[in-house]
């Protein structure tokens, strides 16, 4: 009997061993997602209307990971990233590519950035 007593303790002390590790996980995930930081922005030309389908590439300084994304109708762009040290490109045609290095998204921080490319000069016009 006393064997038989034992293993149910045994038993019963596993099963609070695995929920507490199934809790500290839980609890690891949401941390984890909270420190998810965001960075958005608008792409806007010089007399501030908004341009759609531009390419926005986002590359984080410190691992070279590239992540590209295209504004939406209302020239907008968002995305989660982790906290750390950023270069952001904006490229479209008919614009000069534009580059804001050193840009810093602390953990857990939304960030918006408003993005002004310059127009390109047109293309020399042939001679005939």
């Amino acid at each position: 009997m006393a064997g038989s007593r034992e293993i149910r303790q045994h038993s019963h002390l596993v099963q609070i061993a695995v929920r507490g590790w199934w809790l500290l996980a839980v609890v690891v995930v949401v941390l984890n997602a909270y420190a998810e930081s965001r960075l958005s922005g608008t792409v806007q030309d010089s007399t501030g209307a908004v341009i759609p389908n531009a390419e926005i590439q986002v590359i984080n300084q410190a691992t070279a990971v590239l992540r590209t994304f295209t504004t939406d109708s209302k020239g907008r762009f968002s995305t989660e990233l982790s906290a750390g040290t950023y270069t952001v490109r904006v490229q479209l045609t008919g614009f000069k590519t534009l580059e804001q290095t050193d840009v810093k998204l602390n953990e857990g921080e939304a960030l918006d950035l408003q993005l002004i490319p310059t127009g390109e000069p047109p293309p020399p016009k042939k001679k005939r």
